[in-house]
């Protein structure tokens, strides 16, 4: 029987494959051409936002708020959600 602890460890470490795999994603994108976390379309947008809230979750506010920055020049609902981001992360970081 699973206990609720190792079902938590299962889904992080499921999460940190996923962040590692976004990153892998968005640094092949780079090496063609564009700039590391540059954000081209919707596909790139929700992985640097996914990859901003894993930052957050994990207390990398720095690396967190920069993820945000970089969607702040995109048109698409990540930008509102990545204002909303760096609002906690300041608030966070003003306590």
């Amino acid at each position: 029987m699973r206990t609720i602890s190792h079902l938590l460890r299962s889904a992080q470490g499921m999460l940190g494959r996923a962040a590692q795999a976004y990153k892998s994603l968005l640094k092949e994108e780079a090496m063609g051409g564009g700039e590391l976390y540059g954000v081209v379309g919707g596909e790139e947008a929700e992985a640097v936002l996914f990859l901003a809230n894993y930052e957050h979750g994990k207390g990398n506010l720095d690396e967190a708020a920069k993820l945000c920055g970089r969607l702040l020049d995109f048109g698409g609902p990540e930008k509102d959600q990545a204002r909303g981001l760096l609002r906690e992360i300041r608030a966070a970081v003003d306590i």
